[in-house]
């Protein structure tokens, strides 16, 4: 299973504006502005030589909580094994705790209309169908705002 440093790690590969944007963050944990503004970079960079695969990845880690300054901070009590188990998930997502526990909070729910065009894609990309795949793969960046390749 690929994980956000993987995303980050194509990011700075393929994209200029994204490897800036990312800058330390490629080699360790950013916060998730940082991800999601890298990740809208490469995503929108006309040079970025990202295949259909590599834009769902770095796409799939994206999430809308841009916000700065959050000013709300919540405790929660766990046990020290919860706290290891917690702390590792989020070091192998490659992400801070906090992020990590609302990222899994907090999760986007795919319209259902999204969630079939992603098994077409899936289906498409396992019998080498690429055009298909890129059509659908289209129309699910437009239906996210996402523009990328001819429509950039």
């Amino acid at each position: 299973m690929q994980s956000i440093d993987d995303a980050k790690r194509i990011i700075a590969a393929s994209s200029i504006n994204g490897a800036r944007l990312l800058g330390a963050g490629v080699s360790r944990p950013c916060s998730q502005a940082r991800y999601n503004n890298a990740a809208r970079a490469a995503l929108q960079d006309p040079e970025a030589k990202l295949s259909p695969e590599d834009r769902w990845l770095i796409a799939s880690f994206v999430t809308g909580d841009d916000v700065a300054n959050l000013e709300s901070p919540i405790s929660i009590r766990v046990n020290a094994r919860q706290r290891s188990q917690l702390e590792n998930a989020a070091n192998d997502a490659g992400m801070a705790l906090s992020e990590y526990i609302k990222a899994k909070l907090f999760a986007p729910v795919f319209p259902d209309h999204l969630v079939r065009a992603l098994e077409n894609v899936h289906k498409y990309i396992k019998t080498d169908d690429r055009e298909s795949a890129e059509k659908v793969l289209n129309y699910i960046f437009l239906e996210m705002g996402v523009s990328y390749g001819k429509n950039a």
